[in-house]
Protein backbone atom coordinates (compact mmCIF):
# COMPACT_ATOMS: atom_id res chain seq x y z
CA UNK A 1 0.00 0.00 0.00
CA UNK A 2 1.11 3.59 -0.47
CA UNK A 3 2.61 5.23 2.64
CA UNK A 4 1.59 8.63 1.23
CA UNK A 5 -2.12 7.86 1.50
CA UNK A 6 -2.71 6.83 5.14
CA UNK A 7 -6.31 8.06 5.20
CA UNK A 8 -7.43 6.05 2.18
CA UNK A 9 -8.95 2.60 2.59
CA UNK A 10 -6.57 0.37 0.63
CA UNK A 11 -9.21 -2.36 0.46
CA UNK A 12 -11.46 -0.14 -1.69
CA UNK A 13 -8.82 1.06 -4.18
CA UNK A 14 -9.50 -0.28 -7.67
CA UNK A 15 -7.08 -0.32 -10.58
CA UNK A 16 -7.00 3.05 -12.37
CA UNK A 17 -7.58 1.36 -15.74
CA UNK A 18 -10.69 -0.18 -17.28
CA UNK A 19 -11.56 -1.86 -20.54
CA UNK A 20 -14.60 -3.13 -22.39
CA UNK A 21 -16.10 -6.29 -20.94
CA UNK A 22 -15.03 -6.04 -17.29
CA UNK A 23 -18.63 -5.69 -16.10
CA UNK A 24 -19.70 -8.81 -17.99
CA UNK A 25 -17.12 -11.34 -16.80
CA UNK A 26 -18.33 -14.50 -15.07
CA UNK A 27 -17.26 -14.85 -11.43
CA UNK A 28 -17.30 -18.04 -9.35
CA UNK A 29 -16.53 -17.18 -5.74
CA UNK A 30 -15.18 -19.27 -2.87
CA UNK A 31 -14.38 -22.40 -4.86
CA UNK A 32 -12.61 -24.78 -2.49
CA UNK A 33 -9.17 -25.92 -3.62
CA UNK A 34 -7.69 -27.25 -0.40
CA UNK A 35 -9.09 -28.47 2.90
CA UNK A 36 -7.02 -28.01 6.03
CA UNK A 37 -7.44 -28.49 9.76
CA UNK A 38 -7.65 -24.73 10.25
CA UNK A 39 -10.35 -24.39 7.58
CA UNK A 40 -11.02 -24.44 3.85
CA UNK A 41 -8.88 -22.54 1.37
CA UNK A 42 -10.90 -21.02 -1.44
CA UNK A 43 -10.39 -19.16 -4.69
CA UNK A 44 -12.42 -16.77 -6.81
CA UNK A 45 -12.39 -17.51 -10.55
CA UNK A 46 -12.96 -14.83 -13.20
CA UNK A 47 -13.94 -16.04 -16.69
CA UNK A 48 -14.38 -14.15 -19.97
CA UNK A 49 -18.06 -13.44 -20.60
CA UNK A 50 -18.00 -15.40 -23.86
CA UNK A 51 -16.15 -18.46 -22.53
CA UNK A 52 -17.72 -21.82 -23.24
CA UNK A 53 -18.35 -24.31 -20.45
CA UNK A 54 -15.45 -26.76 -20.33
CA UNK A 55 -13.26 -24.67 -22.67
CA UNK A 56 -9.54 -24.70 -21.89
CA UNK A 57 -8.21 -21.18 -21.26
CA UNK A 58 -4.89 -19.93 -19.89
CA UNK A 59 -5.03 -18.94 -16.23
CA UNK A 60 -3.34 -16.05 -14.42
CA UNK A 61 -2.80 -16.16 -10.65
CA UNK A 62 -3.25 -12.90 -8.76
CA UNK A 63 -0.62 -13.68 -6.15
CA UNK A 64 -0.63 -12.66 -2.49
CA UNK A 65 2.70 -12.24 -0.72
CA UNK A 66 1.12 -12.25 2.74
CA UNK A 67 -0.59 -15.09 4.63
CA UNK A 68 -4.29 -14.21 4.68
CA UNK A 69 -4.62 -14.32 8.47
CA UNK A 70 -1.98 -11.64 8.93
CA UNK A 71 -3.20 -9.67 5.90
CA UNK A 72 -6.79 -9.58 7.15
CA UNK A 73 -5.63 -8.49 10.60
CA UNK A 74 -3.80 -5.53 9.03
CA UNK A 75 -6.33 -4.28 6.49
CA UNK A 76 -9.65 -5.87 7.47
CA UNK A 77 -10.33 -8.24 4.57
CA UNK A 78 -8.80 -11.15 2.70
CA UNK A 79 -6.51 -10.42 -0.21
CA UNK A 80 -8.89 -11.86 -2.80
CA UNK A 81 -11.69 -9.57 -1.59
CA UNK A 82 -9.76 -6.33 -2.07
CA UNK A 83 -11.03 -4.04 -4.81
CA UNK A 84 -7.58 -4.23 -6.38
CA UNK A 85 -7.72 -8.03 -6.64
CA UNK A 86 -11.29 -7.92 -7.95
CA UNK A 87 -10.52 -5.30 -10.59
CA UNK A 88 -7.36 -7.09 -11.74
CA UNK A 89 -9.39 -10.30 -11.97
CA UNK A 90 -11.99 -8.60 -14.15
CA UNK A 91 -9.33 -7.00 -16.37
CA UNK A 92 -7.60 -10.33 -16.94
CA UNK A 93 -10.87 -12.11 -17.70
CA UNK A 94 -11.98 -9.34 -20.08
CA UNK A 95 -8.64 -9.88 -21.84
CA UNK A 96 -9.61 -13.48 -22.62
CA UNK A 97 -8.00 -15.43 -19.78
CA UNK A 98 -9.11 -16.93 -16.47
CA UNK A 99 -8.00 -15.00 -13.38
CA UNK A 100 -7.60 -16.71 -10.02
CA UNK A 101 -7.49 -14.87 -6.69
CA UNK A 102 -7.22 -17.06 -3.62
CA UNK A 103 -6.93 -17.39 0.14
CA UNK A 104 -3.75 -18.88 1.55
CA UNK A 105 -1.76 -19.79 4.63
CA UNK A 106 1.55 -20.58 2.92
CA UNK A 107 2.07 -18.06 0.10
CA UNK A 108 5.43 -19.57 -0.83
CA UNK A 109 3.70 -22.71 -2.03
CA UNK A 110 1.95 -20.72 -4.78
CA UNK A 111 4.70 -18.80 -6.47
CA UNK A 112 8.44 -19.04 -7.16
CA UNK A 113 10.42 -15.91 -8.04
CA UNK A 114 14.04 -14.76 -7.74
CA UNK A 115 14.46 -11.82 -5.39
CA UNK A 116 17.70 -10.73 -3.71
CA UNK A 117 20.74 -11.10 -5.98
CA UNK A 118 24.50 -11.27 -5.55
CA UNK A 119 24.50 -11.08 -1.78
CA UNK A 120 22.06 -8.15 -1.52
CA UNK A 121 19.59 -8.17 1.39
CA UNK A 122 17.01 -5.55 0.40
CA UNK A 123 14.10 -7.94 -0.16
CA UNK A 124 14.97 -10.04 2.88
CA UNK A 125 15.07 -6.89 5.02
CA UNK A 126 11.72 -5.71 3.64
CA UNK A 127 10.21 -9.16 4.20
CA UNK A 128 11.13 -8.94 7.88
CA UNK A 129 9.86 -5.34 8.11
CA UNK A 130 6.50 -5.81 6.37
CA UNK A 131 5.85 -9.52 6.99
CA UNK A 132 5.59 -10.77 3.43
CA UNK A 133 6.98 -14.06 2.21
CA UNK A 134 10.47 -14.32 0.70
CA UNK A 135 10.54 -17.96 -0.49
CA UNK A 136 13.61 -17.80 -2.70
CA UNK A 137 16.21 -16.14 -0.52
CA UNK A 138 19.68 -17.11 -1.67
CA UNK A 139 18.68 -17.78 -5.27
CA UNK A 140 19.76 -15.68 -8.22
CA UNK A 141 18.71 -14.78 -11.73
CA UNK A 142 20.70 -17.82 -12.87
CA UNK A 143 17.94 -20.00 -11.38
CA UNK A 144 15.33 -18.66 -13.81
CA UNK A 145 14.31 -20.61 -16.89
CA UNK A 146 15.85 -19.16 -20.03
CA UNK A 147 12.56 -19.40 -21.93
CA UNK A 148 10.29 -17.81 -19.28
CA UNK A 149 8.98 -14.40 -20.44
CA UNK A 150 9.23 -11.74 -17.71
CA UNK A 151 7.52 -8.38 -17.25
CA UNK A 152 8.94 -5.92 -14.71
CA UNK A 153 7.23 -2.60 -13.90
CA UNK A 154 9.26 -0.12 -11.86
CA UNK A 155 7.84 2.89 -9.99
CA UNK A 156 10.63 5.47 -9.89
CA UNK A 157 9.35 7.07 -6.66
CA UNK A 158 8.62 3.82 -4.83
CA UNK A 159 8.76 4.50 -1.08
CA UNK A 160 9.69 0.98 0.05
CA UNK A 161 13.30 0.83 1.23
CA UNK A 162 15.72 -0.50 -1.41
CA UNK A 163 13.00 -2.03 -3.57
CA UNK A 164 14.15 -0.21 -6.69
CA UNK A 165 17.77 -1.08 -5.94
CA UNK A 166 16.70 -4.72 -5.95
CA UNK A 167 14.69 -4.36 -9.16
CA UNK A 168 17.58 -2.59 -10.87
CA UNK A 169 19.97 -5.39 -9.92
CA UNK A 170 17.47 -7.98 -11.11
CA UNK A 171 16.96 -6.27 -14.47
CA UNK A 172 20.71 -5.91 -14.95
CA UNK A 173 21.24 -9.60 -14.16
CA UNK A 174 18.38 -10.66 -16.44
CA UNK A 175 19.82 -8.67 -19.34
CA UNK A 176 23.29 -10.07 -18.70
CA UNK A 177 21.75 -13.55 -19.03
CA UNK A 178 19.81 -12.46 -22.14
CA UNK A 179 16.47 -13.43 -20.61
CA UNK A 180 13.23 -12.54 -22.44
CA UNK A 181 12.50 -9.45 -20.33
CA UNK A 182 10.00 -6.65 -20.93
CA UNK A 183 10.68 -3.64 -18.69
CA UNK A 184 8.52 -0.55 -18.04
CA UNK A 185 9.77 2.34 -15.91
CA UNK A 186 7.10 4.72 -14.57
CA UNK A 187 9.21 7.83 -14.04
CA UNK A 188 6.74 9.74 -11.84
CA UNK A 189 4.96 6.99 -9.91
CA UNK A 190 4.85 5.91 -6.26
CA UNK A 191 4.45 2.36 -4.95
CA UNK A 192 1.20 0.67 -6.10
CA UNK A 193 0.81 3.12 -9.00
CA UNK A 194 -1.89 0.89 -10.46
CA UNK A 195 -4.07 2.04 -7.55
CA UNK A 196 -2.71 5.42 -6.44
CA UNK A 197 -1.42 7.17 -9.57
CA UNK A 198 -4.40 8.01 -11.76
CA UNK A 199 -2.61 9.06 -14.93
CA UNK A 200 -2.27 8.20 -18.59
CA UNK A 201 1.23 6.90 -17.88
CA UNK A 202 -0.15 4.45 -15.30
CA UNK A 203 -2.89 3.29 -17.65
CA UNK A 204 -0.38 2.86 -20.48
CA UNK A 205 1.80 0.54 -18.37
CA UNK A 206 -1.17 -1.44 -17.05
CA UNK A 207 -2.31 -1.87 -20.65
CA UNK A 208 1.20 -3.10 -21.52
CA UNK A 209 0.94 -5.71 -18.74
CA UNK A 210 -2.33 -7.05 -20.09
CA UNK A 211 -1.00 -7.00 -23.66
CA UNK A 212 2.06 -8.95 -22.45
CA UNK A 213 -0.21 -11.64 -20.97
CA UNK A 214 -2.32 -11.82 -24.13
CA UNK A 215 0.74 -12.04 -26.36
CA UNK A 216 2.30 -14.93 -24.45
CA UNK A 217 -0.83 -16.79 -23.34
CA UNK A 218 -3.24 -16.03 -26.20
CA UNK A 219 -1.14 -15.92 -29.41
CA UNK A 220 -2.92 -13.99 -32.13
CA UNK A 221 -5.21 -12.12 -29.75
CA UNK A 222 -5.43 -8.34 -30.11
CA UNK A 223 -7.44 -7.85 -26.91
CA UNK A 224 -9.92 -5.10 -26.18
CA UNK A 225 -9.48 -1.34 -26.00
CA UNK A 226 -9.57 0.40 -22.64
CA UNK A 227 -12.06 3.03 -21.61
Amino acid sequence: MSPDTPDEDITKKSVVYDMAGTDAVIVSRDVEFRAAAAGMLAMDLYYPSDSQRGARLPAVLVVAGFPDVGFQAKVGCRFKEMAASVSWGRLIAASGMVAIAYTNRQPAADLHASLDLDGATGVADAARMFGFVNPCAGKSVDDLSRDLPLFVARAAHDQLPRLNDTLDRFVSGALACNLPLTFANHATAPHAFDLFHDSEASREIIGQMLAFLRFHLLPGSTGAARR
